[in-house]
C-alpha cells in the first residue's frame, strides 16, 4: 500500500520534470539544431529517462561502499 502511496507523490514531480524538458529543450533547440518538443513529446522523454535512470539509481542505492574497494 505504501508504494502506491508514493507513486502518488510523484506524480507532480513528473508533469513539472516534463515541463522543465519542454522548456529547455526550446531553448537549445536552434544550437543543436533540433526542432521544438511540444508537452506531449516532453513527457515521453522524461518518461524514458525515468525508465531508464530509476532502475540505475535503485541499484547504485543497494550497493555497499567500502573505504578499501578500488576502481
Amino acid at each position: 500500500m505504501g508504494m502506491i502511496f508514493s507513486l502518488v507523490k510523484l506524480a507532480p514531480v513528473f508533469f513539472i520534470n516534463s515541463l522543465l524538458t519542454m522548456v529547455f529543450v526550446n531553448i537549445i533547440d536552434t544550437t543543436l539544431g533540433i526542432a521544438e518538443i511540444d508537452y506531449v513529446q516532453a513527457m515521453l522523454v522524461t518518461i524514458s529517462l525515468w525508465i531508464v535512470v530509476a532502475p540505475i539509481a535503485f541499484l547504485v542505492s543497494r550497493m555497499k561502499f567500502s573505504e578499501t574497494q578500488t576502481w
